[in-house]
């Protein structure tokens, strides 16, 4: 409740107070007391006596509504109030306080008058403009809010509450230049408020400055390490920037830590549901966000981090429900769209996830990963013009790439447009021949390669269809655990018909320097080969009963050599990565021979030693021409 003068004077210029009032002031005093302490009843027992001396008294009428307003009474408050405004209609407080219970009844249509009543009363009072302001957000009048919060700073240029809610408002509206500009003023204003710094970082995020953004994070940090949200987007940017965070039992710790003083904290059970997902820890991730959906059921990140969760779990169907209830709540979150896309690509949707992902551009048009997705399917699809129209569009954003997607969009970029002029050079290994059967490629990116060519496989001519699986892992398919990539393989076998013939590539991911097969190595000091061999083995058993469940006919496709290793790695990483690639293969070639599946050796022909001139089967540093594959294929 905001402070008031009970010294207030009705319309014609009398004091409101009675005798009895005057009397009764140092009642009113004790109850007034109780309620800045948080003494609720001992404050409502007071006013209660005061009334009962003097029916009229305006200023314990207000008060008695205002306690009632904190059990969470707000009938009766409201009726209290309307009470004291009929006895003292000049008092502009209780018309501000009367509009805050409205306001918080989501009845903004009866605080805007109360506001209103208010600045008439007092046109400068700073706290009743903001109020209003917010009002007017609330009801969709975004620019009116705005011209709002102006006129507070008109009043005092400085005030902190105004330059925040004017930062935060032009923010909303897409004006992020000047957003910044206010939230600037604001740090300036408020130098040792951690909330300055954290909505100066919420707007950078917005700009794309995450480097800056994490620094803004930082200090507010500094200030109240405690502040969750702010310890929360922090980590956010950093994994933006690719910049080292928090270990994971630290995060996990932190959040738990903040949940144990306030169980109901949104953000908090929203980083420890990411952090436990980070960690692994899948079914303690989804119950966390579960629980955080039940916190928070208006809001729609919520949904959006319980998609994410039963995303990686494998439960794909709910977790396109879980992004859907976030664009009910939502409807213009273009992340939400690519990543329900996402969910209905993996369910073999790709006409709704196409929709979905050009839903995702018409509010974010230069979105480079979006546009890298439609530029896959595009070409997967056999539409070179629209491969390329997206490619011209990724390539006209690269500027503006963060480290996180330019690990995706960049090398997506490079090998289609080596894929598209290819094709423009060799248009008669490419065919469009419905009457021609289908071998089809089930793979990681390297499927890319020999989409859409013909190749000559026991004497007969086949139109390669590839069925991609974006990022999967060896390791993926192999592990016990239910995961999003073991539901997309499923999907992709069950549209593949009975008796075709499907090549699968996978493992490449699992060589990288940086990924599973050393990673594992490096973390636990594992023996090298005993965990290529298993890793091997239970990827191969898992491909193999899903397969033969469908009378598919089987053939494996092992790792191209590396052109080139990572610029930053160690002389030892790349000798490392060498050998893991030669006994990842080996395992590979031991394992099909004894089932007597056929093998397509890639990785001898792209082997460059001994003289060997392996380097020209590379469309890049990692992928292969297409004719090295329609070669290998006609050779088994």
């Amino acid at each position: 409740m905001a402070k008031k003068n009970r010294r207030a004077k009705n319309k014609k210029g009398s004091k409101i107070f009675s005798s009895n009032q005057q009397q009764a002031g140092p009642l009113f005093d004790h109850a007034f007391a109780h309620y800045q302490a948080g003494r609720l009843k001992e404050a409502e027992d007071c006013c209660r006596a005061v009334l009962a001396t003097d029916h009229h008294h305006p200023d314990a009428l207000h008060l008695l509504g205002m306690t009632r307003h904190q059990t969470g009474d707000n009938l009766n408050a409201i009726a209290f109030i309307k009470k004291a405004i009929a006895i003292s209609t000049d008092n502009f407080f209780y018309h501000l306080n009367l509009g805050n219970i409205y306001f918080s009844r989501k009845n903004h249509h009866e605080a805007e008058a109360c506001y209103q009543k208010a600045l008439k009363l007092n046109p400068n009072f700073i706290p009743t403009i903001i109020h209003l302001a917010k009002t007017l957000e609330q009801t969709n009048r975004l620019q009116e809010a705005i011209d709002c919060y102006r006129k507070a700073l008109a009043i005092e240029p400085n005030n902190p509450w105004a330059l925040t809610d004017l930062g935060n408002a032009l923010l909303t509206a897409g004006m992020v230049d000047e957003s910044i500009e206010t939230l600037c003023k604001l740090v300036k204003a408020a130098p040792d408020s951690a909330e300055s710094y954290y909505n100066l970082g919420g707007a950078l995020m917005c700009l794309g400055d995450m480097e800056e953004a994490a620094e803004q994070f930082r200090k507010a940090l500094q200030l109240r390490p405690g502040f969750v949200n702010a310890y929360y987007n922090l980590e956010k940017t950093r994994e933006t920037i690719l910049e080292q965070s928090q270990p994971l039992p630290e995060k996990i710790g932190y959040y738990k830590k903040a949940l144990s003083l306030e169980p109901n904290h949104p953000i908090a059970l929203a980083g420890l549901g990411a952090a436990l997902l980070a960690a692994g820890l899948l079914d303690e991730s989804i119950s966390t966000l579960r629980k955080l959906v039940k916190t928070a059921p208006d809001s729609a990140e919520s949904y959006n981090h319980l998609g994410d969760a039963l995303m990686q779990s494998g439960d794909i169907e709910e977790a396109a429900a879980s992004y859907e209830q976030a664009l009910a709540i939502k409807p213009k979150n273009p992340e939400t769209y690519l990543d329900l896309g996402l969910t209905l690509y993996a369910q073999g949707r790709d006409t709704d996830a196409v929709a979905c992902y050009k839903k995702s551009l018409t509010y974010k048009p230069d979105d480079p990963t979006t546009q890298t997705y439609l530029a896959i399917i595009a070409w997967i699809n056999g539409d070179w013009k629209t491969c390329g129209n997206y490619l011209n569009l990724i390539a006209n954003t690269t500027q503006r790439l963060t480290k996180k997607n330019n690990n995706f969009v960049t090398p997506y970029l490079n090998f289609l447009d080596k894929l598209l002029k290819y094709r423009e050079t060799n248009a008669t290994l490419y065919v469009k021949d419905n009457n021609l059967p289908t071998i089809y490629i089930v793979g990681d990116s390297h499927c890319l390669s020999a989409a859409n060519t013909m190749m000559h496989f026991n004497g007969v001519d086949y139109l390669a269809k590839a069925k991609i699986i974006i990022g999967c892992k060896a390791w993926h398919l192999g592990n016990k655990d239910k995961n999003r990539f073991k539901y997309e393989f499923g999907k992709n076998i069950e549209s593949i018909p009975p008796g075709a013939t499907a090549i699968f590539m996978f493992g490449e991911i699992d060589c990288r320097i940086d990924e599973g097969i050393i990673k594992h190595y490096k973390k636990n000091n594992v023996n090298l080969t005993e965990s290529i061999i298993t890793l091997v083995d239970n990827y191969l058993n898992y491909v193999l009963r899903i397969v033969n469940s469908r009378e598919i006919f089987p053939i494996i496709c092992n790792t191209p050599a590396r052109l080139l290793c990572k610029d930053s790695a160690s002389d030892s990483d790349k000798k490392l990565q060498k050998n893991v690639l030669a006994k990842f293969n080996q395992a590979l070639t031991d394992n099909v021979t004894k089932k007597h599946i056929p093998i397509l050796d890639v990785y001898t022909s792209s082997n460059a030693q001994e003289g060997r001139p392996g380097s020209g089967c590379h469309i890049d540093g990692n992928h292969l021409w297409p004719s090295v594959f329609t070669h290998l294929i006609k050779e088994l």
